[in-house]
C-alpha cells in the first residue's frame, strides 16, 4: 500500500510538472504575436512637387521645383540666400508655398507697402493676401485683428489663395466686405 501511495505521488508530481510546462508554452504564445507574411503591398505615395517663382533680393532668383509642403525660407536657402540689400522683415519666411506662387523679396530701400501708399498712377498699393502680415491686413478698411487672424489661419490651412474671390471663404468675410476690399488686395 505504501508503494501505491508513492507511485500516485510520483504520477501526480509528473502531471503537475507537465501541466506547468504546458501552461508556460501557452502563456508564451499568447504574449508573442504571431507574425504572418502579408501578401498585400503597401502603396507608397509619390511626393508631390510644386513650382515657385522667387524674385528679388536673393542670389539666384528663378523658378524652383520643390515639395508641396515647402516653406518660403527653404526656397530662399535653395536660391543661395538673401543678398545684403534684402528686406527680410517685409516677408513671412514661414509662409507655406503653393503651386504657381510668385514671391518677391524687396530691397531695404523699397519700404513696406501700405494700403495708404500709392503707386505711380496714384492708385492704392494692393496688399498681397498671400504674403501680408497681421499688421498689413489690419490696414485694410474694416479689417480688425480678429478678421486679419482669420485670413492668416485660412491662408495657412489652405496653402494660400489662388484667386482673391476665395476671401469670402474666410469666416467673418461676406460679399459686402469682399466688395469693399477687392480693389485693395492681390494674390501676387
Amino acid at each position: 500500500m505504501e508503494r501505491l501511495k508513492t507511485y500516485w505521488r510520483k504520477i501526480l508530481l509528473g502531471l503537475a510538472i507537465v501541466l506547468f510546462f504546458l501552461a508556460q508554452v501557452f502563456m508564451q504564445k499568447e504574449e508573442e504575436p504571431l507574425l504572418l507574411p502579408t501578401s498585400t503591398k503597401e502603396e507608397v505615395s509619390e511626393p508631390k512637387y510644386i513650382y515657385v517663382d522667387l524674385k528679388g533680393q536673393v542670389y539666384y532668383p528663378g523658378v524652383y521645383k520643390v515639395l508641396e509642403e515647402t516653406r518660403l525660407f527653404q526656397v530662399v536657402e535653395q536660391a543661395g540666400g538673401f543678398t545684403s540689400g534684402a528686406d527680410r522683415l517685409a516677408i513671412n519666411l514661414s509662409m507655406k508655398l503653393y503651386d504657381q506662387s510668385v514671391v518677391y523679396i524687396p530691397h531695404l530701400e523699397e519700404g513696406y507697402p501700405s494700403v495708404h501708399d500709392q503707386d505711380k498712377d496714384g492708385q492704392p498699393v494692393k496688399i498681397n493676401i498671400n504674403q501680408a502680415t497681421l499688421e498689413d491686413l489690419m490696414e485694410l478698411p474694416g479689417v480688425g485683428e480678429v478678421t486679419a487672424s482669420a485670413i492668416l489661419s485660412y491662408r495657412m490651412e489652405m496653402g494660400g489663395f489662388s484667386k482673391i474671390e476665395e476671401l469670402v471663404n474666410v469666416p467673418g468675410i461676406g460679399e459686402a466686405t469682399f466688395e469693399r476690399l477687392k480693389d485693395l488686395i492681390s494674390i501676387s
